[in-house]
């Protein structure tokens, strides 16, 4: 799903800077990236096997686990509940199909 959102993307105007790295975050480790100019990408992937797949691949990836939020704040009250530690991807891969 992600390389059908980036090739369509592309073909609908995305341009990209023409130059500088582009960093890609959580991006599966099979992604197609006939639209990406790899030599300027750097992957952070917290998933063990894609982060094997970009490394065998060439591409600079760093490998993260867990993010650490700061601790609750009286000046917002919903972050009381918040857990010490959670995912850095908030936002859910599609389900597949």
């Amino acid at each position: 799903m992600t390389a059908e959102r980036l090739s369509f993307a592309t073909k609908a105007g995305l341009t990209l800077p023409s130059d500088g790295r582009i960093l890609l975050i959580g991006a599966p480790g099979d992604l197609l990236t006939e639209a990406l100019p790899l030599e300027r990408c750097a992957v952070v992937q917290g998933f063990n096997p894609d982060h094997d797949l970009w490394q065998r691949r060439g591409v600079p990836v760093a490998l993260h686990r867990k993010a650490t939020l700061p601790p609750p704040s009286s000046s917002c009250p919903a972050r009381a509940s918040w857990p010490r530690r959670a995912s850095p991807w908030l936002v859910p891969r599609p389900p597949a199909g």
